[in-house]
């Protein structure tokens, strides 16, 4: 599962007016986001977070195929050159 180097985590409480910068790893596969699941079509990306316990809680936000439309424009409207040649170079591999 590829390592998305650039990503940031930033997190924060629903009440609080401060949010924190995370200094963990996110990834991103193909695949369902669970064992259960992972046959299903779709984008997974990973992560994990401190927890308030003391713990670390992972997270797994699932994209199937009927949401790529959405992200895509998205990341269209934040920089259309940049991903017109993210995809270029996905579909040549």
């Amino acid at each position: 599962m590829p390592t998305i180097s650039k990503a940031e985590i930033w997190r924060g409480g629903e009440t609080s007016n401060k949010v924190t910068k995370e200094r963990r790893s996110v990834y991103v596969g193909t695949g369902g986001p669970n064992k259960d699941r992972e046959t299903d079509a779709g984008v997974t990306v990973h992560l994990s977070l401190k927890s308030k316990g003391g713990g670390v809680s992972n997270v797994a936000v699932f994209f199937p195929p009927t949401t790529f439309d959405a992200v895509v424009r998205e990341m269209v409207k934040t920089d259309r050159e940049a991903t017109i040649a993210a995809f270029a170079k996905a579909v040549l591999k």
